[in-house]
């Protein structure tokens, strides 16, 4: 039930993402919250962040392929110059591959949107599949996470 539970939010975050995501971030702000971007949109703009996705890509997420894939590239188009962003992807395990990490620049925008489809493909190797694709372990996850998130050099 809790594992239901935690992937309809994520779903449901992704999908209303993909909205927010399709234009700028600081201009989709702007529009939605002129007030608060007045206020406080100076500071905002010179903020940078750092940004952890989460993937859960064992057997039975893999159904919800064809919502994360678009929200995530959506996202990854949003991003501001210099934020920091991760993609770790679990199952059993967890780890980062070559080309989902690093500060936000044009390249690495066009790496992490051709990167994201492939978080779902099965590996040929045996000893791959049965890490990542059969079970899902979160303490794995949150261990990589924790490890990640005490990186030197993060904003």
């Amino acid at each position: 039930m809790k594992y239901r539970c935690l992937t309809t939010i994520f779903v449901f975050v992704l999908f209303g993402f993909q909205c927010f995501a399709q234009q700028n971030g600081l201009e989709a702000l702007k529009k939605d919250y002129p007030q608060l971007m007045e206020k406080f949109g100076s500071e905002l703009e010179n903020q940078r962040a750092d940004y952890y996705f989460l993937v859960d890509v064992s057997g039975t997420m893999q159904q919800y392929k064809e919502i994360v894939v678009p929200a995530l590239q959506e996202f990854f188009r949003s991003m501001q110059t210099d934020d920091y962003v991760s993609v770790i992807k679990f199952g059993g395990a967890a780890k980062n591959d070559i080309g989902s990490q690093g500060k936000v620049s044009d390249g690495v925008v066009k790496n992490l949107i051709n990167y994201v489809p492939n978080l779902y493909k099965v590996p040929d190797n045996a000893s791959e599949r049965e890490l990542y694709y059969r079970f899902t372990d979160l303490h794995a996850m949150l261990q990589h996470l924790t490890a990640e998130m005490h990186m030197p050099g993060l904003n």
